[in-house]
């Protein structure tokens, strides 16, 4: 039962990358596909053994998640400079906000209503910075 999603997700991991490939996308971006799937990986190793909340595993998924916007703008065309900026944009913000939300969840057990009120106005503030920096970015 625990290696069927594995499974799948191993294979949407290397499907999606060959696709891209396939429909056009310019394979610089596989370089910054990889280095996000390696703290991906680590996130899950550090979750499994020290917790979802643990600080290391918190690192890790933060930067795999922040490395998914250069790994998209590459793949679209989008040069490797401009790729770091919106990586410099990002990163620091969903740090911000996941240390935030993990501070909360730590200190109170937050149940299911609240958990996905938090989720939500967390997904609000999200959208809102991704929408300003692309903005920003198109016009640099």
């Amino acid at each position: 039962l625990e290696r069927r999603p594995l499974v799948i997700g191993s294979l949407l991991a290397a499907g999606g990358p060959l696709l891209a490939l396939a429909l056009g996308a310019q394979p610089l971006f596989l370089a910054f596909a990889f280095s996000a799937a390696l703290p991906a990986l680590g996130a899950v190793l550090l979750a499994r053994r020290y917790g979802s909340l643990s600080l290391p595993a918190i690192i890790c998924a933060t930067l795999a998640i922040a490395l998914s916007a250069p790994v998209a703008a590459t793949a679209g065309g989008v040069a490797m400079g401009r790729a770091m900026l919106l990586l410099m944009a990002l990163a620091p913000f969903f740090a911000w906000r996941t240390e935030h939300v993990r501070r909360l969840m730590m200190s109170r057990a937050p149940n299911r209503p609240s958990a996905r009120s938090m989720g939500l106005r967390e997904a609000r503030h999200v959208a809102a910075w991704c929408t300003v920096v692309v903005l920003l970015a198109r016009n640099l």
